[in-house]
């Protein structure tokens, strides 16, 4: 990736059933499931979490029933149900691009450092999440 670009990621939607919404999205759209690898790492590092990756068209959803310690992805299934909580974008410049979107009004809900290739993605080294 050059300067300022980025690549979509997924949608990530919380939803009290993941598997439901899942077998929903392949049954009525054809959906398939994808990312096994990374669904079991997320689980991994998040008890409790359940976390189902399914792609439709060109669109991977990412699932994802919280666990402890994911106030935000909680708080916002109580307050509104099944939603979209965040879209994962892949960005280069990630600090900058931050900062640019906080100028901007968003709000960060989140900061952690993730090992993709742990999750059997071709990524090296820390990687650092908002």
């Amino acid at each position: 990736m050059g300067e300022n670009s980025s690549i979509f990621w997924h949608v990530e939607v919380v939803h009290p059933d993941p598997d439901s919404a899942a077998r929903f999205l392949r049954e009525v759209f054809g959906a398939e499931q994808v990312e096994l690898d990374l669904s079991s790492h997320i689980e991994s590092v998040s008890p409790g979490a359940r976390i189902v990756h399914v792609k439709l068209g060109g669109v991977v959803f990412q699932l994802v029933k919280p666990g402890p310690g994911a106030e935000s992805w909680q708080e916002l299934l109580d307050s509104s149900g099944p939603c979209v909580h965040n879209v994962t974008l892949l960005v280069d410049g990630l600090e900058q691009t931050r900062e640019r979107m906080i100028d901007r009004g968003c709000q960060e809900i989140a900061r952690f450092d993730v090992n993709l290739q742990d999750a059997g993605l071709d990524a090296s080294g820390q990687q650092r999440a908002y």
